[in-house]
């Protein structure tokens, strides 16, 4: 039997007859996955995310401004301007994992970092399914599997 997998704005994981308990922990293994993925600055492909850009303001009389923005502040107070969601942590800090029913895990942002993480999200797609995310959902469901599949046919 093979887990099913839907991305839409947030990550579904769907399987029969798993019990919460272990629902919740294939769904934390996916986000933990998740999470190291954007630190490391990959995008849900695995490939490197684009660097931030730096602006450069121009004056009206065309002589170049004082140059400001988060690219500059990360690079000077992370030593890094690579995209990988971190400055202050609360981002990927609020990336929770809620299950409703047996049957699914969302993975989703708290209510409030959920819209800077679409403006985020469409600027360079971070926030998605790997396959090093389903390989860590799949090691753990694997685990349980045998004992989903009795509660679903208990012959």
């Amino acid at each position: 039997m093979q887990i099913k997998t839907k991305v839409t704005r947030q990550i579904k994981l769907g399987a029969p007859r798993f019990t919460r308990a272990e629902m919740r922990e294939i769904g934390d293994s996916v986000r933990d996955e998740e999470v190291k993925r954007i630190g490391q600055a990959l995008k849900a492909d695995l490939t490197p995310a684009a660097p931030l850009a730096v602006h450069q303001y121009i004056r009206k009389d065309g002589t170049p401004g004082r140059r400001r923005g988060y690219a500059i502040d990360k690079q000077r107070k992370k030593g890094t301007n690579k995209r990988d969601w971190k400055w202050s942590g609360d981002m990927l800090d609020s990336l929770k994992t809620t299950v409703s029913d047996p049957t699914r895990a969302v993975i989703k942002f708290a209510s409030g970092q959920a819209k800077k993480a679409v403006i985020r999200d469409a600027k360079d797609d971070m926030f998605g399914l790997s396959k090093r995310g389903e390989v860590s959902g799949g090691t753990i469901a694997k685990r349980y599997l045998p004992r989903a599949l009795k509660r679903a046919n208990p012959k």
